[in-house]
């Protein structure tokens, strides 16, 4: 297994780069998919290994980053394997801070890959997943800078998806559920009230799609209005 891991990375700096000068497109292709032979026969020999799926998965995310926009499909797929393989590593050790990032920088990757072909359903999956990843690691390190401000981006992320597809409802609901979770927050930092305040707006966005959506209906935006100047007075 060593062996393996070590072959892995050797293939994989090859392609990517890594102390020297940048190969070819089709070079770069042709050591990823070296390197992803090799990883993948390691993760058959050692599927508990956590370092094993991330290998696996970050030359699957490699490939799939290098294939043209004539092939955002076959893109697509490799990412979504490349985060099955993260959310392996993430089971195998549910506290790695570094897993957990490398799963929501995945899922992020699949929602932007899975707009450009036009398949909601996906994009939408993906962000709810994102959100309940960012989530657990806020929950689990409130000491922590940072992961409270991403989260917040995560459900603002979330609700223009929802908003977008036109799930009004849902967006409503997710919407009562982060500031629901943000009440609990702690951090104080800049960056996290910046956050704050744009998810505020998002959600007064929402309410006001949803007034224009069914006009009948007796939908009062002026709350989400207040909290997004409460937001502003905050941030400023």
């Amino acid at each position: 297994p060593k062996y393996h891991a070590d072959l892995g990375d050797l293939y994989n700096n090859e392609a990517t780069g890594v102390g020297q000068a940048k190969t070819d497109n089709t070079k770069q292709l042709e050591f990823l998919r070296k390197s992803l032979i090799v990883r993948e026969r390691l993760v058959r020999l050692m599927p508990d290994d956590a370092e094993a799926r991330l290998g696996y998965g970050g030359s699957l995310n490699n490939i799939a980053i290098q294939l043209k926009e004539d092939r955002n499909a076959e893109s697509l797929a490799l990412i979504q394997r490349a985060v099955e393989q993260s959310e392996a590593a993430l089971r195998l050790r549910p506290a790695h801070l570094l897993t957990a990032r490398y799963l929501t920088i995945g899922l992020n990757n699949v929602a932007n890959k899975a707009k450009l072909v036009g398949e909601t359903e996906v994009v939408l999956a993906a962000h709810r997943r994102r959100v309940e990843v960012l989530g657990r690691r806020a929950r689990d390190n409130p000491t922590i800078a940072g992961f409270d401000a991403e989260l917040a981006a995560g459900y603002t992320s979330l609700l223009v998806e929802l908003r977008d597809a036109g799930r009004l409802e849902e967006a409503a609901k997710s919407a009562d559920k982060a500031r629901a979770r943000l009440a609990e927050t702690t951090e104080e930092s800049t960056v996290f009230f910046g956050q704050v305040l744009g998810l505020h707006l998002t959600v007064h966005a929402v309410a006001l799609a949803r007034a224009k959506a069914d006009p009948d209906a007796e939908l009062d935006s002026e709350p989400e209005a207040a909290a997004a100047v409460h937001a502003v007075r905050q941030y400023v």
